[in-house]
């Protein structure tokens, strides 16, 4: 007997002994079933998707998977839902290469481009899809609005290009509109979002209040999201260029020599500079928003400097009036010491004591003073030296920049001439 906490901690093996025993008729969905023993089981809600599997016997290679198929020939996306057995067997492709395609998870996941000798997966933001020379699949319909929008205009905007008589391989036309809606729609998401926090940061600039400061975080987070999305996406595109190898196998409908890649090359370049333009953007939006961080903080500080001053202020004001205090508590003892018979003395001593009380302010107010001067000009030393290291490194950075791109041109022009 197992109860069902000890279920959580069975390895693959004891998972084996444990369904072999015949002991194992336990539902998905978490009800009662009894097994041979008579024994009831209810297995827990947060137990993962896949121990579920295990536990209720089912053969992952059967279970259903649905998608939306294009082919050439009748130019329109029919649903269809087979078992992932027959995906694998129909694209050539290994089951662990369709976990990213198959995922239902809602998060971005990192984007990817994966050649195979009889196909290509494609995993680029939102888009799920698997390429062949004569078809395609797309994935996640069901669950992603923008894939369900890409598939009504995709089947109209292929059958053009075939009418027109372009000569593009099948798989080009499809990677092309694939990478089309995928930086058209990271742009208008940037749209969407740099006037928000454009506007964000300018009511920050004016008062800093909790509202403020909570929409900064989420705005950020935001940004931050927005931004790894982006850049994963540069990332596969400037892996795949790389890669000569993976390039060649772009090509499903004729195959190519490793070294004659030149019409993909293109392909790629060209989505791949609207990305970095993205990117740009957006770290040019990090870097406004690295801005408004310090000058809140900066800000912030000023106040608190503002209220330390004052209390400083204030505790040197309590120290002469404390000093005036103990003189007068001298003279008010009870004790006899010959002036108080005398009609001026009480002049004399409250002017003696309010001048000890204001000097001993005075010497206070000055140190702190000149103690201030002096860190202003330490703070003017700081800033000139770091002005000065941000300049150096600005012109360095110019200069490798520069180095860069001069030997860009050449590859560029070198790959013209060959």
């Amino acid at each position: 007997r197992h109860s069902s906490s000890s279920l959580l901690s069975l390895n693959t093996k004891q998972f084996r002994r444990f369904k072999s025993a015949g002991s194992t008729f336990i539902d998905l969905e978490g009800t009662e079933q009894k097994t041979p023993t008579g024994v009831k089981w209810q297995i827990p809600r947060h137990v993962p998707h896949f121990v579920r599997e295990q536990l209720a016997g089912v053969d992952p290679s059967a279970k259903q998977i649905s998608f939306l198929e294009y082919e050439e020939e009748n130019g329109r996306f029919i649903e269809r839902k087979i078992p992932k057995s027959e995906l694998t067997t129909l694209s050539g492709v290994a089951p662990r290469d369709l976990r990213k395609v198959l995922s239902l998870s809602s998060r971005r996941l990192i984007s990817g481009i994966k050649t195979h000798s009889q196909c290509v997966i494609v995993h680029l933001d939102h888009v799920k899809a698997l390429i062949m020379k004569d078809r395609f699949m797309l994935f996640n319909h069901a669950r992603e609005e923008r894939v369900q929008a890409f598939a009504q205009y995709l089947p109209s905007t292929l059958r053009q290009q075939k009418n027109h008589g372009l000569p593009i391989p099948f798989e080009f036309r499809v990677l092309e509109q694939i990478l089309i809606e995928v930086t058209e729609s990271l742009d208008s998401q940037l749209k969407e979002l740099e006037p928000q926090l454009t506007a964000l940061l300018a009511e920050l600039m004016k008062t800093q209040t909790a509202a403020n400061l909570t929409a900064l975080v989420t705005g950020q987070d935001q940004l931050t999201e927005f931004s790894a999305a982006a850049q994963s996406l540069r990332n596969a595109l400037t892996e795949l260029l790389h890669n000569d190898e993976d390039l060649a196998e772009l090509y499903l409908t004729e195959k190519r020599a490793i070294e004659d890649h030149m019409e993909a090359e293109t392909l790629l370049e060209n989505y791949l500079m609207q990305v970095e333009e993205t990117c740009e953007r957006v770290a040019q939006l990090q870097q406004r928003f690295k801005n408004s961080y310090n000058y809140v903080q900066i800000h912030f500080d000023s106040q608190r400097n503002r209220l330390m001053r004052m209390n400083l202020v204030v505790s040197m004001g309590g120290m002469s009036v404390a000093t005036t205090a103990m003189g007068a508590s001298i003279f008010g003892m009870n004790l006899l010491s010959g002036y108080e018979t005398s009609p001026m003395m009480f002049y004399a001593v409250s002017g003696s004591l309010t001048g000890l009380g204001a000097t001993v302010f005075g010497v206070m107010f000055w140190y702190y003073k000149h103690t201030k001067k002096m860190d202003l000009k330490l703070q003017q030393v700081a800033n000139t030296l770091t002005k000065t290291r941000l300049n150096e490194a600005m012109e360095e950075s110019a200069v490798e920049r520069d180095t860069d791109i001069r030997d860009e041109i050449v590859n560029l022009q070198m790959a013209n001439d060959k």
